[in-house]
């Protein structure tokens, strides 16, 4: 694997951690890649990225459970990951969850207040496996015809697919890693360069695109049409956060 991208599977990974407040270490995510980690988010990453190059299998409830598993079965075990119970580990949820905004406020004496916020609800956990069943006859369609679209359609399909995996969000935990990772997945087997979601721009732009999928849309055209034209945190890195 050459040096851009394995610096791109890092920062993919995370930027996409430090979004849900997990934090990593380059260094060490650098080993894993190397080391060809078979587990873990840095697994998961490489299953998809040879997935998506042999183009041998479509997606089906088993994979994705598989997928989201391997992201957060170690989660705790990095600064801000929280412990899952086994019931919430690869498998489809089975109670009600909410997306919420955290925040936190400096109070008198240096104390520091935390909030939540609810911004959004799910759908009810009894219709989560039917819609997550149209959801993959979506994505299995569009594998078989990706290449009779343009890179503008398949990018439109692609974020159209992430708009309805968050809004379902079909786990307990760890949707929104698992959604961008099969955002690389599609990306990368649709031959388009993936880009990176950044915690940079998750309040005033990411998190913003879920509230209709046109803004959605309009999201992955700009960062994979127009990179250009953005500038984020990967921008701003220095060069040392890349060795």
């Amino acid at each position: 694997m050459d040096k851009e991208k394995i610096n791109f599977l890092i920062n993919f990974i995370y930027e996409s951690d430090l979004i849900e407040n997990i934090k990593n270490e380059r260094k060490i995510l650098k080993n894993q890649i190397l080391e060809q980690k078979q587990d873990g988010h840095v697994g998961a990453m490489l299953f998809l990225d040879n997935l998506a190059e042999e183009k041998n299998r479509f997606l089906d409830k088993k994979l994705i459970c598989e997928i989201q598993k391997l992201i957060v079965s170690e989660q705790h075990l990095k600064p801000g990951g929280e412990k899952l119970k086994n019931k919430d580990i690869g498998q489809y949820r089975k109670t009600k969850v909410f997306i919420v905004r955290e925040s936190f406020i400096l109070i008198s004496g240096g104390d520091i207040l935390k909030s939540r916020e609810i911004i959004r609800k799910t759908p009810p956990a009894r219709l989560v496996p039917k819609l997550m069943k149209t959801w993959l006859e979506n994505v299995s369609n569009w594998h078989k015809k990706v290449g009779g679209f343009s890179q503008e359609e398949n990018a439109r399909k692609i974020a159209d697919f992430h708009f309805d995996f968050e809004n379902i969000h079909p786990f307990v935990d760890g949707n929104g890693r698992t959604g961008r990772a099969f955002v690389y997945y599609f990306l990368k087997y649709a031959g388009i360069e993936p880009f990176i979601f950044t915690e940079f721009d998750k309040g005033t732009t990411y998190y913003q695109c879920f509230k209709d999928k046109a803004k959605t849309e309009e999201y992955f055209y700009i960062r994979v049409f127009k990179r250009d034209s953005i500038r984020g945190r990967i921008e701003t890195m220095s060069k040392e956060d890349f060795a």
